[in-house]
């Protein structure tokens, strides 16, 4: 299990997870918002009061910057997707795990690898490296190799594929009506592009497929998906 912890706020959150540390042993954190040393410091505190060391992860889909204050911001994904050279697209994976890696963060739950099908879309858009799937799978990669190469692990989600919905799963479970073809050649080709290459790590989406699961079980509990 993973809590989430935000560094922006005062030292009574801080205590609060330091007690859910002490009582519940969770595995990891996932840091959300806050300064690059008071995060890192919280990161440092945690894992001294921790008796197994935690597996500390972060949404940083345009690097530190998408959770962490004052510091760079690499692209957005869309417009990383326009860029021709697959050598720049791995650098900039290798140079976002650097960063993270200065930070105490081992997991990033990067990159996107949903098709942006739908332009009614509230979560997807620009974090999508486009509408072509091959172009998509292929940016995925190398920005997963380079953060794997260099000592951090991406996930890459939002599994089978969150790109033509027109919810926002956050709040309401969105319904994908696509056969399982459809699905198979098009929603999740990134992912399994990116697993065939070896990705270290997936993440399932709150999706309802019933072509695949047609017992209104979210994806993300589904054993069939």
């Amino acid at each position: 299990m993973t809590i989430s912890v935000y560094p922006k706020q005062g030292e009574e959150s801080k205590k609060r997870v330091l007690e859910q540390i002490k009582t519940y042993k969770p595995g990891g954190i996932l840091v959300m918002q806050g300064t690059p040393v008071k995060s890192a410091k919280w990161i440092n505190e945690f894992q001294d009061t921790s008796k197994v060391p935690l597996l500390i992860a972060i949404d940083g889909e345009w690097g530190l910057s998408m959770r962490i204050d004052s510091v760079m911001k690499f692209p957005y994904a869309q417009a990383v997707g326009a860029v021709q050279d697959s050598t720049l697209v791995y650098k900039m994976g290798h140079d976002i795990a650097a960063q993270l890696k200065m930070m105490g963060i081992h997991l990033n739950f990067a990159p996107v690898a949903d098709i942006n099908t739908n332009p009614r879309n509230p979560v997807i858009n620009f974090r999508s490296f486009g509408e072509d799937k091959v172009n998509v799978a292929e940016k995925v990669w190398w920005v997963s190799k380079g953060m794997q190469d260099n000592g951090v692990i991406p996930v890459a989600k939002h599994f089978p594929g969150h790109g033509d919905t027109d919810t926002d799963s956050h709040k309401a479970l969105p319904i994908l009506n696509h056969s399982k073809l459809r699905m198979d050649s098009l929603e999740s080709y990134p992912f399994r592009y990116a697993s065939a290459r070896g990705i270290s790590g997936i993440m399932t989406a709150h999706l309802s497929v019933p072509s695949i699961d047609n017992s209104g079980t979210p994806s993300s509990l589904s054993k069939n998906i």
